[in-house]
């Protein structure tokens, strides 16, 4: 069940990470309340002034605004926001109070379409190893870095996993740990659907490893990081 839970939230964020265009220049962090029951009530019965259907996500608050393409975001022990931004590279740091920094860049990324500065993700021992992840799209291709965040910036970035294939479009990118503290990575298939089923590729995977790169332990293809294909 657990294995199941994580591919689950993965393949969720997976999809809804893929855009044709991402997020305009410009874009915000809002907050909303957690989830409610819908009703059983069609469209056509709500009432003619009804702004928005019964039980759709609100807003309560505009958390942070003049963000560039954000496109991952996970969170410090502390709360703070850690973000990136696919086109310009940057990385920031959002508190809960709404104020946003740059603390580095990757200058790594190179931004074509769908790819750029992608998933982020906070090592389950930050407290110790003050490590974030990043997924790359380099001119190369794709990969998964390692960078220590003290003092208020980055260090620089540590390869953890290289030769993911890159493309313009669908190149995955999210980052998770699991609750077995292994480092799951959703890649993309760059359009050819040919590579999610070739155990020979790491493209249109989910892949499993751990924070020093190597493949996790118990995954189903020995010596390899794929999780799922």
């Amino acid at each position: 069940m657990r294995r199941r839970a994580v591919l689950l939230a993965i393949a969720a964020l997976t999809w809804a990470g893929c855009s044709g265009n991402g997020a305009p220049s410009g874009s915000t962090v809002t907050a909303s309340p957690g989830p409610t029951q819908r009703p059983s009530t069609s469209a056509s019965s709500l009432p003619p002034s009804s702004a928005e259907p019964a039980g759709a996500p609100r807003v309560v608050g505009t958390v942070a605004s003049g963000l560039a393409v954000p496109w991952g975001v996970a969170f410090l022990p502390d709360g703070t926001a850690v973000v990136t931004e696919r086109d310009t590279r940057r990385v920031l740091a959002v508190t809960t109070d709404g104020d946003v920094s740059e603390i580095g860049r990757i200058e790594e990324a190179a931004p074509q379409g769908e790819a750029g500065l992608l998933g982020v993700a906070v090592s389950p021992d930050f407290d110790r190893d003050h490590s974030l992840f990043f997924y790359v799209s380099t001119a190369e291709d794709n990969r998964i870095v390692r960078s220590a965040f003290a003092g208020g910036g980055l260090g620089p970035p540590e390869v953890v996993l290289a030769g993911i294939p890159n493309g313009a479009i669908h190149d995955g990118g999210r980052l998770a740990f699991g609750p077995d503290g292994y480092l799951y990575a959703s890649t993309g298939e760059t359009g050819d659907g040919t590579l999610a089923q070739d155990r020979g590729s790491l493209g249109g995977k989910i892949l499993r490893i751990t924070p020093d790169g190597d493949p996790a332990p118990g995954n189903p293809f020995p010596g390899s990081p794929i999780w799922t294909y």
